[in-house]
């Protein structure tokens, strides 16, 4: 989901919308490489970006690459009835800090 940059209280509840529109099912009519790939390439970035889903070797590849570039990422963790945003780390990263 990429929504333009604003503020305010409506720019809030238009947020809130979007997020509250959010299924679990498989809804996006085109690839999430396809759009990562075209919101990479953007001259202007979002402001920060949040990942949320499944991270692929391919996806981590180009959330690196926007990493490298400084551009504030997070990834989003669900676990049970609770989510968390923590900083990105690459998926190679994550694996040999934790021993694998």
């Amino acid at each position: 989901m990429h929504t333009q940059a604003g503020t305010g209280n409506e720019q809030l509840l238009y947020l809130l919308e979007q997020l509250a529109s959010v299924t679990k099912g498989r809804t996006l009519t085109t690839s999430y490489t396809k759009l990562l790939s075209h919101l990479i390439y953007q001259r202007e970035h979002p402001v920060h970006w949040i990942h949320a889903g499944e991270r692929t070797q391919e996806v981590d590849e180009m959330l690196h690459h926007l990493h490298r570039n400084g551009q504030p990422l997070s990834i989003l963790h669900l676990h049970k009835e609770t989510a968390y945003l923590s900083p990105y780390t690459p998926l190679e990263q994550r694996g040999r800090d934790h021993g694998s």
